[in-house]
């Protein structure tokens, strides 16, 4: 997701004003802006949008990868695939090779990913 410039900018404020605020850092930013009449936030609006840039895009990393992590569960097989599972273990315990099982269902119309998603989960409910 791509965060807009203000909401990184104002991450990036939050995020200096937590770290420095033991140090002072808030006397210091407010002087340095105050003192060189707003000159000084061509430097700091930048810095700030950076590290809020930097935070958000760390955020949306983890949360991309926690929830594709929560996709890959297996999801219950319907009736149709089930039968089809069924069909190929059979042909397979009959000693018929992949290829033919393939050809057969291309035979019956079916595209190659749809062939290899029912070797697939054929394979997974072994």
């Amino acid at each position: 997701m791509k965060s807009p410039k203000a909401l990184s900018i104002f991450v990036g404020l939050i995020a200096y004003l937590l770290c420095s605020f033991p140090f002072g850092g808030v006397a210091f930013l407010f002087v340095s802006v105050v003192c060189t009449a707003g000159v000084a936030l061509i430097v700091w609006l930048p810095a700030f949008w950076l590290v809020g840039f930097v935070i958000l895009s760390l955020f949306d990393l983890f949360t991309a990868v926690s929830t594709s992590d929560e996709r890959q569960e297996a999801k219950p097989l319907d009736k149709k695939q089930m039968v089809f599972i069924q069909y190929i273990q059979k042909e397979r315990a009959a000693g018929v090779s992949d290829q033919q099982i393939s050809l057969a269902f291309k035979q019956v119309g079916w595209t190659d990913s749809d062939i290899q998603a029912a070797f697939k989960y054929a394979d997974s409910v072994k």
